[in-house]
Parts: structure tokens; C-alpha cells; sequence
């Protein structure tokens, strides 16, 4: 959330989102850990139990804060959350200690990458051959027919299968191509661009982009995960800007953040909910069934101003209408929605809704 608040007072002029940032990082150093780790899951759940992945992620807001700010407290904790993501990292360059799950899989790749862009910031070579050595990792599991990374899901059903949520598949693609920028691996920004085209194509194809995919871009539920929607729009829009792939993933991003506005709930009295994201659509869906990650809405506001940089210039048509076919279930009506699980608390990273709407089996 911090890069994500520093960029709408940079783009907006509106100094209160740098306050909200400020705020952000008092919360997450007063949840360091002594190792250096940032704790897994949620906070009023585990407040010990490290996680790799969290600790990358806190350590981008970490690094963000710092080059905004020149905070010597926030860049002594990146130290410290980066120094513990080395120390636990495998000799082969995988992390199999202290993931999800207790499952190794290639969208830590994305904590790879802010690992690589801490050790750029600020000339430490430990850090970006850290980065490297995972890089090298996730290559080994990259299908150079198709782009496909095994290993890209959360479980070990899903690695079997061979497929995974859109929403890893992003952070995995997202990652292999920032830390292959920062460490200059033309193979890994190779592998993305064709991962990149190759999902483009099942969005065109399929006039939506289902939450689920397999090896071999095929998808596999009934479901969006709109999360992954945003992300795969900033991996387009990212391609298109820095690697001068082709204006159709302009295309693709703008039509999928279509799909994403057509979930958002917009009208809704509760303003905990006003304005947020689902993690799939219907809600119902398989990727956090009835509910509203913060991640959700952070990965859309990223993308919609990477859109408004990406097309400043351009004479742009009116927006695609994001059209889905009649089969493909749609958002439950947003009049009906209001009502939160008992003890949800404001401002909880993750607010869940009452299932007060039929299952996926109950007349559709």
C-alpha cells in the first residue's frame, strides 16, 4: 500500500496519501520481527510466525518510503527484513521455509524482485545475487514452448494439475520480469513477454479471463479473479512501456480493468465496502469467496495509473465495454450488498461478506 499511496499524492497532488503512508510504515515497524521478518497471515491471527513472502512485500513499501522520505529507521528495517530473506533463502535459490502453506512455488519470484530493487537502491551486491539465484530458480521451472511457470500456484494440487490463480500466475510473471530488469537476464523477460501474449490470447478468445488457467493457458473455472485482472494489466501496460511489446497489451489491460470496474461495489451504504474490489466475480467465486482484499483495490489503483500514464498523448476511443458472454456468471447486484461477518473490524486488510447469495449450484 505504501508505493501505492506515495504515487497518488505524486500523481494527484494530494499531500493526505502521503500522511496515510507515514502511517503505514509506523504500523509495519512496530510489527518487525527480532530476526528481521515480517510476521505471515494476518495480524490479529499471528503476530510471530514469519513470512518470506510478507517480509518482500513490506520490505518494497520499506524502500519505497525511504527513497520518498530518506527515513534512516524505514531503511534500517529493509536491511533487516532483506538480510533475513537471504539467510533463509535455499542454496539452489528457492525459498521452502516459511511459505504459505509450507509449499515452495514460483511466485515468490516476486519477493525476488524486491529483494533485487533493495540491493540496486542501494549498491548491495549480496542482495541482487540473492535475486539472481532465484531468477535461476524459477527459470528451471519456465515451459519454453509456452511460457508457463509450474510450480505458479498456491498448492500442491494446484502444482500437480499444472494450473494456478491468475492472481500468482501474476506475481510470478511480475516477478520474473523485474528482478530479470534489475539483474539484466534477457531470458526471463523473454519467457514473460511470451507468458504475457500467450494470456492475451485467452482473453481474447474467451471475452473474459477466467481466475483459474493451465500449462497451457486453457481456462479452468467459472470464475475472475479480478485481483489477477489488475495485475495482468500492470504486466501489460509495464511490457508495452519498457520493452516496446506490442500496443495490443494496451488493449488487453484497458479491456481487463473494464472487467474489474463492472465488480467494484460502488454504491453501497457501508463505506468499508464502498469501493472495493471483490476477489472474484462472481462473489462467490473460488479466490477469496466473499470478500474484499486490500491487495484487490491496491493492484486496481496501480493499474488504472499506469493507464492514465500509458495513454496520456494518446486520442483514445470511448472505454471498451468489457463485454462477457451471457453463459459467464456476472456480479451479484450491487444494491444487495451491505453487510459484513460479524466481528469484522474497520479497516481489517480483508473485509469478508455474509454469504447472503447463492451458491454457484442454486439456479445458475
Amino acid at each position: 500500500m505504501i508505493p501505492t499511496f506515495l504515487a497518488l499524492a505524486r500523481e494527484f497532488g494530494e499531500p493526505r496519501f502521503n500522511d496515510r503512508a507515514a502511517r503505514c510504515v509506523a504500523f509495519l515497524l512496530s510489527l518487525q520481527l527480532p530476526e528481521g521478518a515480517f510476521p505471515a497471515g494476518e495480524v490479529r491471527e499471528n503476530t510471530r510466525r514469519p513470512s518470506v513472502f510478507n517480509t518482500a512485500q513490506v520490505l518494497s513499501g520499506l524502500v519505497a518510503w525511504h527513497a520518498f522520505a530518506g527515513d534512516p529507521l524505514a531503511l534500517a528495517a529493509a536491511a533487516r527484513a532483506a538480510n533475513w530473506l537471504v539467510s533463509v533463502q535455499g542454496t539452489d535459490g528457492g525459498w521452502y521455509r516459511h511459505v504459505y502453506a509450507g509449499v515452495a512455488a514460483a511466485y515468490t519470484a516476486f519477493a525476488s524482485c524486491c529483494l533485487a530493487e533493495f540491493g540496486e537502491q542501494i549498491g548491495e551486491p549480496e542482495y541482487l545475487a540473492a535475486a539472481d539465484r532465484h531468477l535461476t530458480w524459477s527459470m528451471r521451472h519456465c515451459d519454453p514452448a509456452t511460457g508457463w511457470f509450474d510450480l505458479a500456484g498456491f498448492t500442491r494440487e494446484e502444482h500437480a494439475a499444472r494450473r494456478a490463480m491468475t492472481h500468482t500466475i501474476a506475481y510470478t510473471l511480475m516477478g520474473v520480469l523485474r528482478s530479470s530488469e534489475v539483474v539484466g537476464r534477457s531470458d526471463g523477460i523473454a519467457a514473460v513477454g511470451h507468458a504475457a501474449a500467450a494470456i492475451v490470447r485467452r482473453l481474447e478468445r474467451s471475452r473474459w479471463l477466467p481466475g483459474m488457467l493451465d500449462h497451457r493457458w486453457r481456462g479452468r473455472s467459472s470464475f475472475a479473479c479480478l485481483t489477477g485482472n489488475a495485475q495482468l494489466a500492470l504486466l501489460w501496460f509495464r511490457l508495452h512501456q519498457r520493452h516496446g511489446a506490442s500496443s495490443g497489451l494496451v488493449n488487453a489491460a484497458v479491456r481487463a480493468l473494464n472487467l474489474v470496474k463492472r465488480g467494484q461495489l460502488m454504491f453501497s451504504d457501508d463505506p468499508n465496502l464502498r469501493g472495493g474490489i471483490p476477489g472474484s466475480d462472481p462473489l462467490w467465486g473460488g479466490y477469496l469467496t466473499y470478500a474484499l482484499p486490500n491487495w484487490a483495490a491496491k493492484f486496481f489503483i496501480d493499474a488504472m495509473l499506469e493507464r492514465r500514464r500509458s495513454q496520456a498523448g494518446f486520442s483514445t476511443r470511448p472505454d471498451d465495454a468489457g463485454e462477457v458472454p451471457d453463459d459467464v456468471p456476472q456480479s451479484v447486484p450491487i444494491s444487495s450488498v451491505g453487510a459484513r461477518s460479524p466481528g469484522a473490524r474497520s479497516g481489517a486488510h480483508l473485509e469478508r461478506l455474509l454469504p447472503r447469495w447463492p451458491s454457484p449450484s442454486e439456479g445458475r
